[in-house]
């Protein structure tokens, strides 16, 4: 059934006008139907969190559960209808009162953001708009059960169908997808309204963990400046007679300290292993290092390079980029609360690395989906080791491990068995595909590109050409390995 047909519905059903035609049972008008609504109350949450609203997993699963409860009170009040007439013009009834009550929203947003009368003038249209959404579904309703096939006593199943929907909407545990800065928990559902009222000390501590979150988040975004200039002017001085190499390390993750000890681990044994002790530095998303380290953002990022660009001889000296956070498709992830919520594109990346002048580059991504920085930032005097392809995730994002599985596969043991990077990183791609293929999980075909000008360059730190060699010829699971 398209919208025309579906507007049509709605105006005969208002109207009292003759009824479409019995419609046929068919599940997949019930996923569109179902899908709809999802989308319609995502658009919603969406636009009620504000600009610094973020996207909460959780409030999905919450958002589904409540659309599916909606759903089958619809489906019980329909009864055995054979020709699925009362059920399907049911549904429509249901999709029309989430469009009509999504298009209300979002008209009457712009208003209630202003002050005096256009404020007061917007509640009132919202009102009225939601007392008239309600009377129409009614009307729409009782004139479904009015003509459906065996329906009995109209106006009290209409009824009682209008009063179950408005109490498990009102009932229901629900919970935002979108939450924004100032979102008050105990403002998403009447559950947690009573929880409130019944447990007033303890809310009122968590409102005051939470305003202490709040500080602290505003002072470490005050604090960026300070400490971006102290973490650059802790540099040591650069050796003028060898190439000398910095190790910039990034946590992109705020919420769990994994990617934190990782971005860590990788600055501490790479600086061992590449002589660059005193020329390390990391921008770390976690509450714990917010008042000590710049967080990781693009921002931060850009002029982290720039300021070491500054202080190393670019065509001569080696940057060493360690990354480590959630991943998909589109880049890296940076996310820490109200700060920082941003995806680094491989395009963001090579433009602030280009921008800054910095030519020799040593790149480690591991996240979900991080080949995707290969194809655009490889060339002749850059080396890529990537966790994963341009397509598959990695393993080990989990707040029970130090490490993830491409963390631990190569600091913890491709380094120490290998006196090369790229004997480490082939230690480390065997160890991780031992693992998977233990816990029979998709392939993560870690992926490594090494410029040809940079293996020459760095001789032993990078490897032999025998050992590239040997890499390139015990590939056997696809174009992970580039030259």
């Amino acid at each position: 059934m398209g919208i025309g047909q579906t507007i049509a519905a709605g105006y005969r059903l208002v109207t009292a006008k003759t009824l479409l035609p019995p419609a046929r049972r068919s599940p997949f008008r019930l996923v569109a139907v179902t899908c709809t609504m999802i989308a319609c109350l995502l658009l919603i949450d969406w636009a009620t969190s504000g600009a610094d609203g973020t996207w909460d997993m959780y409030g999905l699963n919450a958002l589904i559960a409540w659309v599916a409860v909606l759903v089958a009170i619809t489906l019980a009040f329909a009864g055995r209808d054979p020709t699925a007439r009362v059920t399907w013009h049911l549904l429509i009834v249901l999709l029309a009162q989430t469009v009509a009550a999504t298009l209300v929203v979002l008209l009457a947003l712009p208003l209630l953001g202003l002050p005096g009368w256009p404020a007061i003038a917007g509640l009132i249209a919202s009102a009225a708009a939601a007392l008239g959404l309600l009377t129409l579904a009614f009307v729409a309703t009782r004139r479904i059960f009015l003509h459906g096939a065996g329906s009995r006593r109209p106006t009290l199943r209409a009824l009682g169908l209008s009063v179950a929907s408005l109490a498990a909407a009102l009932a229901f545990p629900y919970s935002p997808a979108f939450v924004g800065s100032d979102f008050d928990r105990s403002t998403a559902n009447v559950w947690e309204f009573a929880s409130r009222l019944s447990q007033p000390q303890q809310t009122e501590a968590m409102a005051e963990q939470r305003r202490d979150y709040m500080r602290r988040q505003a002072q470490a975004k005050l604090a960026q400046p300070a400490l971006m200039t102290a973490a650059l002017d802790g540099l040591a001085p650069v050796d003028p007679s060898a190439p000398n190499v910095f190790v910039l390390g990034i946590a992109g993750w705020a919420r769990q300290n994994v990617f934190l000890n990782e971005a860590e681990q990788a600055v501490a044994a790479l600086a061992v292993r590449l002589r660059a002790t005193g020329r390390t530095m990391t921008l770390i998303n976690n509450p714990g290092t917010s008042a000590s380290r710049p967080i990781a953002s693009i921002q931060n990022l850009a002029q982290a390079l720039q300021g070491i660009a500054r202080r190393m001889d670019t065509e001569r000296d080696v940057l060493v980029l360690a990354m480590t956070s959630h991943g998909n498709r589109d880049g890296f992830a940076l996310e820490f609360g109200a700060l920082v919520y941003e995806t680094l594109s491989p395009e963001s990346l090579k433009t602030a690395l280009d921008e800054a002048g910095i030519r020799n580059r040593i790149l480690i991504v591991s996240s979900c989906y991080s080949g995707t920085f290969v194809p655009v930032l490889a060339d002749e005097n850059t080396m890529i080791m990537t966790a994963s392809s341009a397509e598959r995730n990695s393993f080990g994002c989990s707040d029970t491990r130090s490490l993830t599985y491409f963390g631990e596969a190569l600091l913890e043991n491709g380094l120490r068995q290998s006196d090369s990077l790229i004997g480490a990183f082939t230690v480390a791609r065997r160890l991780v595909g031992e693992w998977e293929a233990e816990q029979k999980l998709t392939p993560s075909q870690p992926q490594i590109h090494v410029g040809s000008r940079l293996r020459t360059r760095l001789g032993a730190v990078i490897g032999t050409d025998d050992e590239w060699v040997r890499l390139v010829a015990s590939n056997r699971i696809g174009a992970n390995v580039s030259q």
